[in-house]
């Protein structure tokens, strides 16, 4: 049990660095604005 709160950190900051890398991705089309920007 004690590894769960070991992998529960580790897998939101995995989660984390592929949400930031689709956001930086996203942002760097210019092609694709329909993200956030309405």
């Amino acid at each position: 049990m004690d590894e769960l709160w070991f992998l529960m950190p580790v897998a939101m900051f995995v989660l984390g660095s592929i949400w930031i890398a689709s956001r930086l991705k996203h942002n760097a089309t210019p092609n694709d604005h329909k993200d956030g920007l309405e």
